[in-house]
């Protein structure tokens, strides 16, 4: 690689860590996807530094990429990464003016993944063996995750110190190190409880992870995809026929809190949302799902009839919600949940 502009990526590593505060998962994705710009500098501009880079070379970078195979979100935010990468070059006084901000992100669209109902959420919890050592843990993970709406970095992050019994929250430290109180349900607070008492306290535990709240069996603490595995399984054992992911419950706890009345603002606040748009995708959720409903259920629409032509007797989930499909540069943690997804499925680690 061009030693010049490998030298400038590790200074924009150092300073997206230092000036910017951002997570180590979203360092290493910068990282990697400015990588791809020094490569094709190499490669195709034959060994062109990033200062000589135009617009129209940036442009026909995205153009490549979207060659390779690479869908609108992913080629969107490359795109976003090489904008960082320039107005740092900027700001460090390297160029002049960033010839990458006039490039358009690509059209991007976005489906809300599958929302879990209360009923099946239910049966998630029913499926887990309360016999075993880990299934107390794993009853409190599945409640935390739903009735808390925690993100899974903030799920195996919390602490002992974190859970407040008496006044119902929990404090949650999310993306950027920002911290926000969260309240927790009762029955949340009843099964960590449960789980400390029959599992935790009765581990060795390491000293490193002592203050964290989950842990294995050998008193260390969980992993990402050590929670997307538990998830799996759980979920194939209660016979849920839907692509679930940790991340669901963090989606069907702010789609039910929309659903009843919640004010999107508090719903903000609770999911740690920077951007009250982000948020506002399950008010578009919510209306796309009562859009379908009014269409296979009204008495002048063609498509319940339509169905009833096929059966008398409709299945409470014969029609999927047809979720649009939305715009959303910052949809939340897709991005980390793909890679992880993808890591348990060509690697399943043993069961923990």
């Amino acid at each position: 690689m061009n030693q010049h502009n490998l030298h400038i990526i590790t200074n924009f590593s150092e300073y997206i860590t230092l000036e910017r505060g951002m997570s180590a998962n979203s360092i290493e994705a910068y990282t990697r996807d400015v990588d791809k710009l020094a490569f094709y500098a190499e490669s195709v501009l034959k060994n062109r530094n990033f200062e000589e880079i135009t617009t129209d070379e940036l442009a026909a970078f995205i153009e490549w990429i979207a060659r390779l195979g690479m869908k609108p979100r992913s080629q969107a935010r490359i795109l976003s990464a090489v904008k960082q990468l320039y107005r740092y070059m900027l700001f460090e006084d390297m160029i002049e003016d960033t010839p990458a901000d006039t490039i358009q992100c690509p059209k991007m669209g976005m489906m809300l993944p599958n929302v879990l109902s209360v009923e099946e959420i239910d049966s998630i919890e029913a499926a887990i063996d309360l016999s075993s050592n880990e299934g107390e843990r794993n009853r409190a993970i599945i409640e935390t995750l739903y009735s808390c709406g925690l993100r899974v970095s903030e799920l195996i992050n919390l602490k002992t110190t974190d859970i407040n019994p008496e006044e119902g929250f929990i404090k949650v430290t999310g993306k950027g190190n920002k911290a926000r109180l969260v309240p927790i349900s009762h029955t949340a607070l009843e099964y960590i409880n449960y789980y400390v008492e029959k599992m935790r306290n009765h581990i060795a535990i390491n000293n490193e992870n002592k203050d964290y709240l989950f842990l294995n069996r050998r008193g260390r603490k969980l992993t990402r995809v050590m929670i997307f595995t538990i998830v799996k399984q759980l979920v194939e054992a209660a016979g849920i026929d839907k692509n679930v992911s940790p991340h669901t419950f963090r989606h069907s706890f702010a789609t039910h809190l929309v659903e009843g009345g919640a004010d999107l603002r508090a719903v903000q606040e609770m999911l740690g949302h920077e951007s009250i748009q982000t948020t506002e995708i399950y008010t578009h959720l919510d209306s796309s799902y009562l859009r379908d409903e009014i269409l296979t259920f009204h008495p002048r629409s063609d498509k319940r009839q339509q169905i009833l032509d096929v059966t008398e007797n409709l299945p409470d989930d014969i029609i999927e919600p047809n979720y649009d499909v939305i715009n959303a540069e910052e949809f939340d943690d897709v991005e980390e949940l793909m890679k992880m997804k993808e890591e348990i499925e060509n690697n399943l680690p043993h069961r923990d």
